[in-house]
Order: C-alpha cells, then sequence, then structure tokens
C-alpha cells in the first residue's frame, strides 16, 4: 500500500474518532476564515498537514499562511506543495494510531503560536505602514 493511501486511510478513522482536537481550529477558520499551519520538514507531517486541511476545507473557505508561500488559496497552496513532494511508498512508524494523535495535537499547540505570532505580526506591520503614511 501506498504512503497516501495508508496516511488517507488513518487520517479519515483518526478524524473520525477525534473530532475533539478540530474544535480549536474550526472556531479559529470560522472567526477569521484563515488558518496558519506551522512547516514540518517531513514528507508525512506535510500530507498529514495536506489531508486534514481538506477534510477542513469541505465545510469552509480556507487561506494559508506560511514561510514559503504568501496567502494563497488552497488550491495553489496544495499543487506548490504536492509538485515539489516526490511522494514515494512509505511506511507510517509502528504504533500509527499515537503517533498521529500526538502529532495532531503538537499540530493544535502549534497552530495557536503560529496565529497568536501572525497576528501580531500583521498588526505591527500595519500600524508601522499607517505611521509611515501618516494616516
Amino acid at each position: 500500500m501506498k504512503f497516501e493511501e495508508i496516511l488517507n486511510m488513518e487520517t479519515k478513522n483518526l478524524i473520525k474518532t477525534n473530532i475533539h482536537l478540530f474544535d480549536d481550529k474550526i472556531k479559529l477558520i470560522k472567526e477569521s476564515d484563515l488558518v496558519l499551519f506551522a512547516s514540518y520538514h517531513s514528507i508525512w507531517n506535510t500530507q498529514l498537514f495536506i489531508n486534514l486541511a481538506l477534510e477542513i476545507a469541505k465545510t469552509t473557505e480556507v487561506m494559508f499562511f506560511s514561510c514559503k508561500y504568501e496567502m494563497e488559496t488552497i488550491e495553489k497552496f496544495f499543487t506548490k506543495t504536492l509538485l515539489k513532494q516526490k511522494m514515494h511508498d512509505y511506511t507510517l512508524p509502528f504504533d500509527k494510531s499515537e503517533q498521529l494523535k500526538a502529532l495532531l495535537e503538537l499540530c493544535n499547540l502549534k497552530l495557536k503560536i503560529q496565529a497568536s505570532k501572525k497576528i501580531n505580526y500583521h498588526k505591527i506591520w500595519n500600524e508601522s505602514i499607517e505611521e509611515r503614511d501618516g494616516i
């Protein structure tokens, strides 16, 4: 079984059984129509983010911020990300359900940290532009 198939299957099962992990993300998306995802280096972490985002995106319009990409539509983000990555046959680490649960909790924490940092950054940036332009 290919990596994507394993991960898609695991992600769907995890979303069904651990939907509470998504509460904060969904509230954040509904409040501001954007979600901030931290960048991860390993392919399976990035792919997990994509799978989770696709699930969430079914019910809401999602925009992404990241270090590598400016604000983009979900389609552009996924296209660029997937084109950059060469997906190989891959086996998830043993005890994958526990690994994925831990990763989801980490994602949730990272999301909150990234959101507060980005919001502060944009506030500071906008204030400095207003100050410069005498608004």
